[in-house]
C-alpha cells in the first residue's frame, strides 16, 4: 500500500479497466495532512473527475478504512508539555534499483579479477595508436582465455527454442518448443539476452535493473575485448561464459547493493521537532474502541485488533492507577506525527524508535516506556541506550521536565504480570539484575 498524505492531486494518464482499482488508487491520497479536519469543504473533501464509462463504482471493504476512519479528539483541560522527537530525512536515498554508474563497478570488478584494463581514449588518427589500442584488446582476451572464457565468436553455437515467446518481463514466462541449432538472428540474440540479464537480478527491483546491466555486459565486451554488439551477445549467451559471468554479477550486484545503502546512510541525517500528543488522530479500521478505557490522552481510545499481550497488561496497569496518572498516551509506530527518538541499529544505520507509552503522572513526572519480553527485539538494547541518553540529555536542558523510563520487561510471576525497567544502559534483554519494578503508585 502507498500512503501520501501530503499529496493534494493525482492525475492517472492512462485507461483503467476496473473502477475499483480507481478507487483504491484515490483512497492513497484522502488522509489529512496534518491528521485533522479543517471546517473547510475546499478542504476536508476529495474530489475525482473522470471519464470512466461507467455509473457502478464499487466501494470494496478493504477500500472503506480511507473513507470511514474512526477519530479521537485529545481530552480537555490535559497538560501537554512539548518534547523533543526526531525524524530522519534522506536527500538521496537507495533507490532500490541499478542506476547508470553501475558499469563503473562492474569494469572495477573485471579489472581485479583479470587484471585488465579499458582500451585507452585515443583519438585513432594515428597507426600509432591503433597499434595501442590493438596491444590491450589483445592482452585483455589472452587475459580472459586463461581463466577460461570462449571468445571465439565465428565459432560459438548458441541453442534456441524453436518456437519461443517472450512476454511482459513482470510475469512469469513460459518458454516451449525443441531446442535446436541452427542460425540466429539478432533479434533472437537480442531476447535471449534480455532474458538472461533480467533472470540474473537479485537482491533489486528487475524490472528497473535488467536493461542497465545488459547495457553494461555489451560495453564491457566491446570496451574490454573489442567487439561489436552482434558477437558481444554470442559471447555472453555461449553456455559455459554464462557460468562465469554469472559469478561476476552476483559479486557486482552484491557490491552495489552494500554502495547503495552505504550512500543512502551517509545522506541521512537526523532532524527534531516539537510534538506533544495530537489533538486529533484518526485510526484505521485495525483499530476497535475501547469504552472502559477513560484515562487515556485521546478519546475515545482505539485499541490494536492484534495488539501484543505486554502492551495490554501495560495499558490495564495505567488504567488501574488513575489516581496517580494524570494521563497516558499509546504512541504510534511510524510516521512524523508520532513520537520517536533516533538511534544507531546494529547495522550501523540511523533509524528511529517510537516509543510505546507516554505517560503523564500526576507527580510531574513523565515516563517514556517501551513494552518487551525477553529478547523479544534483538534491537532492544540499542534502543533503551539511545532512550536512556534522550532522557539525560533533555532533563539536562530542562530540568522541569523529569523524564525517565526505558525498555520494559513484561514478566509473570505467580501468575502476576509485573514490569521492569532499567535506569542505566543494558546490553540484553535476559538479565533483569538490578531492574527496577515498575510501580505506578510509587511514582
Amino acid at each position: 500500500g502507498w500512503d501520501c498524505p501530503r499529496a493534494a492531486v493525482l492525475i492517472i494518464f492512462r485507461e483503467i479497466g476496473n473502477t475499483t482499482f480507481g478507487i483504491q488508487t484515490v483512497g492513497r491520497i484522502l488522509r489529512m495532512p496534518e491528521q485533522r479536519h479543517y471546517d473547510n469543504d475546499l478542504l476536508d473533501y476529495g474530489y475525482a473527475f473522470t471519464n470512466i464509462q461507467s455509473n457502478n463504482i464499487i466501494f470494496q471493504a478493504d477500500d472503506l478504512d480511507y473513507f470511514n476512519t474512526q477519530i479521537a479528539k485529545r481530552r480537555e483541560n490535559i497538560t501537554c508539555q512539548n518534547l523533543k522527537s526526531s525524524y530522519i530525512v534522506n536527500d538521496r536515498d537507495s533507490a532500490g534499483y541499478l542506476l547508470s554508474n553501475f558499469n563503473r563497478l562492474f569494469f572495477k570488478l573485471i579489472e581485479e579479477e583479470y587484471g585488465i584494463e579499458q582500451i585507452p581514449e585515443l583519438t585513432l588518427f594515428s597507426t600509432e595508436e591503433e597499434e595501442t589500442i590493438n596491444a590491450q584488446f589483445e592482452f585483455n582476451r589472452k587475459a580472459l582465455e586463461q581463466k577460461f572464457w570462449n571468445l571465439n565468436a565465428d565459432e560459438i553455437e548458441i541453442k534456441i527454442p524453436t518456437n519461443i515467446t517472450i512476454d511482459s518481463y513482470e510475469v512469469d514466462n513460459q518458454v516451449s518448443g525443441r531446442i535446436e541449432n541452427f542460425s540466429k538472428t539478432q533479434a533472437e540474440l537480442s531476447e535471449l539476452l534480455d532474458r538472461f540479464c533480467y533472470d540474473s537480478i537479485t537482491l533489486l527491483n528487475r524490472a528497473k535493473s535488467w536493461k542497465v546491466l545488459k547495457s553494461t555486459l555489451i560495453e564491457f565486451v566491446e570496451y574490454y575485448i573489442g567487439f561489436d554488439e552482434y558477437k558481444a551477445r554470442k559471447v555472453l549467451l555461449y553456455s559455459a561464459n554464462q557460468a562465469i559471468l554469472i559469478e561476476l554479477i552476483q559479486k557486482a550486484l552484491e557490491r552495489y547493493d552494500v554502495w547503495q545503502k552505504e550512500r543512502g546512510n551517509k545522506n541521512k541525517r537526523q532532524k527534531t521537532t516539537e510534538w506533544q500528543v495530537p489533538a486529533e488522530r484518526s485510526y484505521s479500521e485495525v483499530y476497535h474502541k475501547k469504552s472502559d478505557v477513560i484515562n487515556h490522552a485521546l478519546s475515545p481510545y482505539y485499541e490494536l485488533n492484534n495488539v501484543s499481550n505486554p502492551e495490554l497488561k501495560f495499558s490495564e496497569l495505567l488504567e488501574q492507577h488513575k489516581d496517580k496518572i494524570e494521563w497516558w498516551y499509546k504512541n504510534g509506530d511510524k510516521g512524523k506525527e508520532h513520537f520517536a527518538i533516533s538511534y544507531k541499529n546494529i547495522a550501523d544505520e540511523l533509524s528511529l524508535f517510537y516509543v510505546d507509552f507516554v505517560i503523564h503522572f500526576k507527580s510531574g513526572k513523565i515516563g517514556l516506556f517501551d513494552t518487551k519480553t525477553k529478547r523479544s527485539d534483538y534491537e532492544a538494547p540499542q534502543k533503551h541506550n539511545a532512550l536512556i541518553d534522550y532522557i539525560k540529555n533533555e532533563n539536562q536542558k530542562n530540568p522541569n521536565l523529569h523524564l525517565f523510563g526505558g525498555i520494559t520487561i513484561a514478566q509473570e510471576i505467580n501468575g502476576v504480570v509485573t514490569f521492569r525497567y532499567s535506569n542505566n544502559n543494558i546490553n540484553d534483554t535476559n538479565d533483569l539484575t538490578g531492574w527496577v519494578f515498575f510501580n505506578p503508585a510509587t511514582i
